[in-house]
């Protein structure tokens, strides 16, 4: 019995740890950090992306790296379709009241462009990323 409260104690400490992250203390934080990720995205380095991502993103490892490895599938499958990534562009962020951030970024494939989209919740005064999704479908940039 004492072993397996060992065992439990260890769980709990290792996934109070991970499940903490970074947070960013304002909206131009907020979007010099999507700024940063979207640079390592225009550049084709997908993995780089990832890593700026890393410290943000309330998930365990486990979690958050085979979350990365489907998107890093569905993006080299976008690769084949679309061709390289050539570079990135900002479009536009919206609010929902003071408390919802969405920012939407354009990454410039050979082919087509790919649509990003970063959303943050704001919670007792900070920023704390939320989550992220990418798409060919530049239709969603209207919605």
């Amino acid at each position: 019995m004492k072993l397996r409260s060992i065992i439990i104690f260890i769980i709990l400490v290792f996934s109070s740890y991970a499940m903490a992250a970074e947070t960013l203390k304002d909206e131009a934080e907020v979007k010099q950090f999507t700024d940063n990720v979207m640079e390592e995205v225009g550049k084709g380095k997908l993995d780089s992306a990832f890593k700026v991502l890393r410290p943000y993103v309330y998930m365990n490892d486990i979690e958050f790296n085979s979350n990365r490895d489907e998107a890093m599938q569905l993006r080299q499958k976008y690769a084949m379709q679309y061709g390289p990534s050539k570079s990135y562009k900002f479009v536009h962020e919206k609010k929902i009241g003071d408390f919802v951030l969405g920012l939407q970024y354009l990454e410039i494939a050979e082919k087509q462009a790919i649509v990003w989209s970063f959303y943050f919740l704001k919670v007792d005064g900070i920023w704390k990323f939320d989550e992220f999704e990418y798409t060919p479908r530049l239709a969603d940039l209207f919605q």
